[in-house]
C-alpha cells in the first residue's frame, strides 16, 4: 500500500518532470534565499560586504543584478526609504544618504525613469545600508536579512511616465561564507509542488560580455576592464592609496558618450576597510581620462566610437593607515553616467550604470596576460637553447 506521504512525494516528481518538459528549467531562483523571482523580473544578490565607516558607523552593502522576464521594455525604480537590513542582534540599517543608491533611479515625490531593461536584458544596481551604533559596547551580528521595494515604471501617451505594480523584495541567509547562489532554503513537499506546477518560461541566458576575464565588468553597451591596479602609501604612511586604471571600450553598433558619476568610487579591502575619493564637502579630483557628472554640469568628452576603448584612472584613499593592518585585496565600486548630446548642444544625462570589480589586487596580472606571459618566457627559453646561447 502506497502511504500518503509517499503519494506525495510521486505526484510531485511527475509534476517536477512535466513542467521541466514543458518550460526547459525550474524557477530561476530555485529556492534560493539571496534570489527573489517576481512575474516580470528576477533579483538576485551578487555582492554583499560589511565595512566599517568610522567607529560608531558600520555598513552593508549589497549589489542586485535585475533582469527583465518579459517580451518588453521594463522599467525599474527604487521606492525610497524601503531598505532595510537587520542582523541577528537585531541591529537595523537603513538605506541613507545621496551615495546610497546607484544605478537606478529612486521614487519618491518624482521618480526617474532610466533604468530600463530590454527584453531578457539584466543590470545591476548597488545599496548602501547605513548602521549608526547608540553605544560603543553595541553588540553586532554576524548574519543579515534584507529587504527593499522596487515599482515598476509604465511609459503611457505623450512621452509620459505612470507608477505601476510594486514588489516587496527580501533577502536571507547572508554572513561568513556566503557566496552568491549558496543559500538555499528547506522548502515543504505541497510548496514545491505547488512552484513547479507554476515554473515561469525560462529566462535567456546572460552573455558573458567579459568573455571569462577576471577584473572585468559587462555592462551592456559597453565593457571595462581593469588593466592596471596599484597600492601606495604616502603622507609618511598616513594615506593609503589605490589607483586603478580601466579600459572602457564600446561593445554596441553606437557611438557612445560616458561620463564618470562624481563621489559614486569607493572601495573595501578584505578586513572591511573603507577607501574613499576624497573628503565630503569638497570637489571630486580623484578621477583623469574621463568626464565628470557633478551637481547640474556633465562633461560629454569621452566619445567612443563601436568598437573603440579608451582609457580613466580612478584614485581612492584610506587616511588612517599608518600603523594599522591594509587588507590584501578589494572590491571597488563606481558608477558611471551614458550621456547624449542635443541638437541644441545640451548634454543630456540618461542611464546610470553600478560598476564593480571583486577581488583586485597589487601587481596581480589577468589569467591571460600571465598565461601570454609564460608562453612568451617559454618560447625565448626554447630559442635560446637552440641557437645555444647562454
Amino acid at each position: 500500500m502506497i502511504t500518503t506521504q509517499a503519494r506525495t512525494l510521486l505526484v510531485a516528481t511527475a509534476i517536477s518532470l512535466a513542467a521541466a518538459e514543458a518550460h526547459g528549467q525550474a524557477n530561476p531562483c530555485q529556492r534560493r534565499t539571496d534570489c527573489a523571482d517576481v512575474t516580470t523580473f528576477t533579483a538576485s544578490v551578487t555582492d554583499f560586504r560589511t565595512s566599517q565607516q568610522d567607529r560608531g558607523t558600520r555598513l552593508v552593502t549589497t549589489t542586485v543584478r535585475f533582469q527583465n522576464k518579459t517580451t518588453r521594455p521594463l522599467i525599474l525604480g527604487y521606492v525610497q526609504n524601503s531598505g532595510i537590513a537587520t542582523d541577528d542582534q537585531g541591529n537595523r540599517f537603513v538605506v541613507f544618504g545621496a551615495q546610497a543608491v546607484r544605478g537606478i533611479g529612486e521614487i519618491a515625490n518624482t521618480f526617474d525613469p532610466k533604468f530600463v531593461l530590454q527584453p531578457g536584458e539584466a543590470s545591476d544596481a548597488r545599496f548602501e545600508y547605513v548602521f549608526r551604533m547608540p553605544s560603543a559596547s553595541t553588540i553586532l551580528g554576524t548574519k543579515y536579512d534584507v529587504e527593499l521595494a522596487v515599482r515598476e515604471i509604465n511609459p503611457v501617451a505623450g512621452n509620459q511616465f505612470r507608477l505601476g505594480r510594486e514588489h516587496a523584495i527580501q533577502f536571507r541567509g547572508f554572513g561568513p561564507g556566503w557566496t552568491p547562489g549558496g543559500s538555499v532554503a528547506s522548502q515543504p513537499v505541497t510548496e514545491a509542488v505547488a512552484q513547479v506546477a507554476n515554473t515561469p518560461s525560462p529566462l535567456p541566458p546572460e552573455v558573458d560580455q567579459c568573455a571569462g576575464k577576471t577584473r572585468c565588468y559587462g555592462a551592456g553597451p559597453f565593457v571595462v576592464e581593469v588593466a592596471q591596479f596599484t597600492t601606495s602609501t604616502e603622507g609618511n604612511k598616513r594615506y593609503h592609496v589605490l589607483r586603478t586604471n580601466v579600459k572602457v571600450r564600446n561593445v554596441s553598433s553606437q557611438p557612445i558618450i560616458l561620463a564618470y558619476k562624481a563621489t559614486s568610487d569607493g572601495a573595501t579591502d578584505n578586513l572591511g576597510n573603507r577607501y574613499y575619493w576624497g573628503t565630503a564637502g569638497t570637489y571630486d579630483m580623484s578621477v583623469s581620462g574621463i568626464g565628470k557628472v557633478e551637481g547640474r554640469n556633465a562633461d560629454p568628452q569621452f566619445v567612443l566610437a563601436p568598437g573603440e576603448s579608451r582609457t580613466a584612472t580612478f584614485s581612492l584613499v584610506r587616511r588612517d593607515a599608518n600603523g594599522r593592518e591594509l587588507g590584501t585585496s578589494w572590491t571597488q565600486d563606481l558608477t558611471l553616467v551614458q550621456l547624449e548630446v542635443l541638437p541644441s548642444r545640451q548634454v543630456r544625462v540618461g542611464r546610470e550604470y553600478a560598476v564593480s570589480f571583486k577581488d583586485l589586487s597589487s601587481g596581480a596580472a589577468d589569467a591571460g596576460n600571465a598565461a601570454a606571459q609564460q608562453a612568451g618566457k617559454k618560447l625565448f627559453d626554447a630559442v635560446r637553447a637552440r641557437v645555444g646561447k647562454p
